[in-house]
């Protein structure tokens, strides 16, 4: 019998590459959406207009309605590579609280379904060294606190109810899709613009930080993985790869622009409200053993695709 599967934030970067996968794996795939235009419809999602704060109208999507998995992928409003330290977005709140409860609470109806959220890592506070599941929990600013408030309302749900809620933990993670408020994604569309140049200087942050490598496809994969499970759990996605920035700068200079002569140079702070020093590490070592998962897409096909992207734009 042919699985359902319902997302909610099918438009965001993990949401298309969600459900690209599924329907390579020949799901029906549902998707709520809170818009006013419908983008073009693609993997054959069946959308619903749906506001999932609205509770009455929620009930009544969910009346006679089961789906094997759902995921929970809200859009957010932050740059997960951005420290950003006082800004409260009411937005952000109300989706990972009362959102995600009245989705649960269609849920006890219907405990067939399994439940996926999806954390940040910016549930945990800065640290020199890789961040493991056993970490304790302190958000760096308010988006994050309110991901720690979405992940303890799951707790919540399945040792009360016995849901299946799972939850993915995720680190740094791109695509084309992502943006240019991306670091990997900056550096490739300022590469790509200043390709036949012969010198090129690009300003950075903090040259000798590290940052972890993952394409957002492998991090939809894990996602995928984590619900085949038998029992719920939480799990930290993130890339075994790590770089400095500067090695990165230098790597995707390799790719995008090989004649030029790159030069990085430091910057303090390269964004408004942000702390380009404040990149986590994880360690996904437990989803790794427990979901036999691994990356697949290698780091010079990932860009080779986001300069694609910019190179005809």
């Amino acid at each position: 019998m042919q699985k359902k599967a319902l997302i909610i934030g099918s438009e965001g970067q993990d949401g298309q590459l969600l459900a690209k996968l599924l329907y390579e794996r020949n799901y029906k795939i549902y998707a709520i959406i809170n818009k006013t235009k419908l983008k073009k419809n693609s993997y054959g999602i069946i959308k619903f207009k749906i506001n999932i704060l609205d509770k009455e109208k929620l009930n009544i999507f969910f009346k006679n309605k089961i789906f094997d998995e759902i995921y929970f992928l809200p859009i957010a409003n932050i740059n997960p590579e951005e420290k950003v330290h006082r800004t409260v977005d009411d937005n952000n709140f109300n989706l990972n609280t009362i959102g995600l409860i009245n989705i649960l609470e269609n849920l006890i109806l219907h405990k067939s379904s399994k439940f996926f959220y999806a954390s940040s890592s910016y549930i945990f506070e800065s640290s020199k060294h890789k961040i493991s599941e056993t970490k304790t929990f302190a958000p760096q600013n308010f988006y994050g606190l309110c991901k720690l408030f979405g992940m303890e309302i799951c707790n919540y749900y399945r040792n009360k109810y016995s849901l299946f809620c799972s939850v993915g933990i995720l680190f740094s993670h791109t695509s084309h899709l992502s943006g240019e408020r991306y670091l990997i994604n900056r550096v490739v569309s300022e590469l790509t613009e200043q390709k036949n140049k012969k010198k090129i200087r690009i300003h950075i942050g903090n040259p000798n930080q590290k940052i972890q490598i993952l394409a957002a496809l492998d991090a939809s994969q894990a996602i995928i993985s984590i619900m085949q499970l038998n029992k719920p759990d939480y799990f930290i996605i993130s890339g075994l790869k790590t770089l400095t920035i500067e090695e990165l700068v230098f790597k995707i200079a390799a790719i995008v622009a090989p004649t030029a002569n790159v030069k990085v140079i430091g910057k303090k702070k390269i964004l408004k409200n942000s702390d380009p020093d404040s990149f986590l590490l994880g360690n996904s070592a437990k989803l790794r053993k427990k979901c036999n998962w691994s990356e697949k897409i290698k780091f010079e096909d990932l860009i080779c695709q986001i300069h694609k992207y910019y190179d005809v734009k």
